[in-house]
């Protein structure tokens, strides 16, 4: 429940706590230019907290991934705003929707899944054809997961991984990642050689000490480039 109990326990520090407002019109985005909300301005302290974090990762665009230890943690919902956070300073941002088997920021952002990811890992698709523009944010991209896949964790394991990453990374500032969560499957252990940095988000109330803990002892497993938690 207190961000003392997520560094006490993990020692990795936490780079935003991204307060619960419940939402009428039931859309993800709450980040807007000019907005001025409680949960908006949260999301720039995470903005700026990050652009602290990752000024001296390697002289190219950054790769950051987010994940979270189990499912309803609000992963995507954070990967969202984050990406539209960040937009609003002028970078060009995409969001990849890594998450294979339960796929939710298509259809959050009334976008078609298909073409996608998964079309692009068995050659059916090229990255320019799965590359989808935000209709009304600037600078803001999508790439949806395409049809669930039979074998997600055999798919991240290709060569076509690492191309698709180096392809986004010279055509955008900003590459983000939303993954499923670490417990349930090894995906983030896998894209984990692929990213610049990764940020776990702990729900209060929903994640247990016990699961983010072991969360960061299998990351640490693989060496992957841990930048903090949001909470």
């Amino acid at each position: 429940r207190f961000r003392s109990q997520i560094e006490n326990r993990t020692k990795v520090p936490i780079l935003a706590e991204i307060a619960f407002q419940p939402n009428k019109t039931n859309l993800p985005i709450v980040v807007e230019e000019g907005k001025r909300t409680l949960v908006a301005e949260e999301f720039r302290e995470l903005r700026t907290n990050l652009s602290y974090i990752t000024f001296n990762i390697k002289d190219r665009s950054k790769v950051i991934l987010i994940t979270s230890s189990i499912p309803n943690e609000g992963k995507s919902f954070v990967a969202i705003n984050t990406s539209i956070s960040l937009c609003l300073t002028g970078s060009k941002v995409v969001l990849l929707e890594f998450d294979l088997r339960k796929p939710k920021i298509s259809k959050e952002l009334g976008i078609s899944r298909n073409p996608g990811l998964s079309t692009f890992f068995i050659g059916k698709s090229t990255p320019e054809e799965i590359v989808l523009p935000h209709p009304h944010i600037p600078n803001f991209s999508i790439i949806p997961s395409g049809p669930i896949p039979p074998n997600p964790a055999e798919l991240l394991s290709l060569d076509r991984l690492t191309q698709i990453i180096d392809t986004l990374v010279s055509t955008h500032d900003l590459v983000l990642v939303d993954c499923p969560p670490v417990l349930p499957v090894s995906d983030a252990l896998l894209l984990s050689r692929v990213v610049d940095g990764m940020l776990v988000v702990a729900s209060a109330n929903t994640t247990s000490a016990g699961q983010l803990s072991r969360t960061y002892e299998l990351l640490r497993q693989v060496h992957a480039p841990l930048l903090g938690t949001i909470l």
